[in-house]
């Protein structure tokens, strides 16, 4: 990872000018709203898997078991931080229970840590490097913390269908990656089935950015912000600039392997994921307070997104 401010910023701008496009399509309607989740099912069940077998599949890093173990736990330790951290200091913000602490604590501990990081890891690392591969089976841990200590947040208790929901089919394709990868199968895949997933892959991540920046086009509305100011201050402060100095911390002073900490150092630069809207609505919580979260984060992350990967860049070890 190296570059200037402004080199890094050039690497993040098409990201976001697709979150732009998306948004743009689904204000004017070109792409409505009946449209997005029969396309976004078809990434996450098709498009995305493939992704996936592509890059873990070929992937040298992932025979290490041990690194695979560490990946995850990772990935669940750096989610919990970030309920932790924010359900603490919810209150500096006037952000108390019966105010929408549970929401917010949910939807700011989660960083967007699929379809935003994916391209800014391809764009540094290319697709063979490995870090790709890492940051699927990182993704592992987030999810898990996600459905278990996310949904405990939001309930007060485990919920049994947030497990369930932890097998999806981005978990079965990493699982038949691992397997292809360990037993050498990748290897002798056909040229022709590999080329057909790498095409299918190719489409994941441009149309889930794309719809991504549709569901915020969807949420943003006249009386999204007109109030709620404390939400936005605190979602940003706590995500945006001191999550990020832990994640980093951790990345520079853990003895993590190098694609892991790279790992690190992307997810530290992330807003507010997405989908955490949709799950605070489901269990009943403060959905307007997880909407000023995501929006207000994602807005502010096109300048701090790039700023942090530049600060990354000059932690020893990220860049060997």
């Amino acid at each position: 990872m190296s570059g200037s401010f402004f080199g890094i910023l050039g690497v993040t701008l098409p990201v976001f000018f697709l979150v732009g496009l998306g948004m743009f399509l689904r204000r004017s309607k070109l792409l409505p709203q009946e449209a997005e989740s029969p396309l976004m099912r078809v990434i996450v069940t098709v498009f995305y898997p493939a992704l996936i077998l592509t890059s873990v599949g070929p992937a040298p890093e992932v025979t290490n078991v041990g690194l695979v173990v560490v990946s995850i736990v990772t990935g669940f330790l750096t989610i919990v931080l970030g309920f932790a951290v924010t359900w603490w200091l919810a209150p500096l913000f006037r952000i108390q229970k019966g105010k929408g602490r549970r929401a917010f604590a949910f939807s700011n501990g989660i960083y967007n840590y699929a379809f935003l990081p994916v391209p800014l890891v391809l764009a540094f690392y290319g697709q063979h490097d490995g870090t790709l591969a890492i940051l699927f089976v990182h993704n592992v841990g987030v999810d898990l913390a996600f459905w278990t200590v996310g949904v405990l947040i939001l309930q007060g208790v485990f919920n049994r269908e947030g497990f369930r929901k932890i097998v999806n089919p981005p978990l079965v394709a990493l699982v038949v990656a691992l397997v292809l990868n360990y037993t050498g199968t990748y290897q002798a895949m056909p040229q022709v089935l590999e080329r057909f997933l790498e095409y299918i892959a190719s489409i994941s991540v441009p149309l889930g950015i794309i719809l991504a920046g549709c569901a915020i086009g969807g949420l943003l509305n006249s009386s999204a912000f007109r109030s709620g100011w404390e939400v936005v201050a605190g979602a940003c402060v706590i995500r945006l600039a001191l999550l990020p100095v832990l994640f980093l911390v951790a990345a520079w002073f853990l003895p993590l392997p190098v694609e892991l900490k790279r790992v690190v150092a992307i997810q530290a630069a992330m807003p507010a994921g997405l989908f955490p809207v949709v799950v605070t609505g489901f269990y009943g919580g403060r959905q307007d307070v997880a909407v000023r979260v995501v929006v207000s984060t994602m807005l502010l992350s096109v300048v701090t997104t790039p700023l942090w990967i530049q600060v990354a860049v000059n932690l020893p070890g990220l860049a060997e």
